[in-house]
């Protein structure tokens, strides 16, 4: 008897331990590199909103709203805040297509190839202007963009953090703005 104990005990420490200890160590991987994954990309979409929150910051600090109606900044300095903050949102984008996850923002938001042609050419020709331009093609396509990740950020967020929530009534109002401008441009 002493020797059959000894077998099923065996058993147990030489086989169905590390068999399961295999099982755990094969599930906590899956979902660790489920959460790595989930994590990523909540961050990368976390990064590209405020990169679109900074597009939009950016062209409204160009427009003088204390003329009305409201009309873009003249003074030289500004046309070069307005060109350097663009170049660093354009890098901050650079970096964000790095990222190993960006195939997955890609798929979700295909946009972001345009987007990111568009902002090199108001770059380049924000460089060659003698004075602050905003690009209503450009803010079009931010805004859109900026509707389909804002419906992805829960509710909560925007009604428990003030900055979000001003974000997002800055760029209604720059788009609202925008839209006047473009109907009284189309009406002349």
């Amino acid at each position: 008897m002493g020797c059959s104990n000894s077998s099923g005990i065996t058993l147990i420490t030489d086989i169905v331990i590390p068999i399961l200890t295999v099982i755990v160590s094969i599930i906590l991987a899956y979902l660790s590199a489920r959460w790595t994954i989930k994590n990523q990309y909540n961050k990368g979409k976390y990064q590209l909103f405020e990169i679109v929150n900074r597009y939009f910051i950016n062209a409204y600090n160009s427009v003088d709203t204390t003329k009305t109606p409201p009309c873009t900044k003249t003074n030289s300095i500004d046309k070069i805040y307005q060109l350097e903050e663009l170049k660093a949102i354009h890098q901050d984008l650079a970096k964000l297509f790095d990222n190993p996850y960006y195939l997955d923002l890609l798929k979700k938001y295909p946009e972001l190839s345009m987007i990111n042609i568009k902002l090199r050419r108001e770059i380049i020709e924000l460089d060659k202007a003698d004075k602050v331009v905003l690009q209503p093609d450009n803010i079009d396509s931010f805004y859109f963009l900026f509707k389909r990740i804002r419906h992805g950020i829960p509710e909560r967020l925007f009604k428990k953090n003030p900055a979000f929530k001003e974000i997002d009534t800055l760029v209604e109002g720059l788009n609202s703005s925008m839209e006047q401008h473009k109907s009284k441009n189309k009406k002349k």
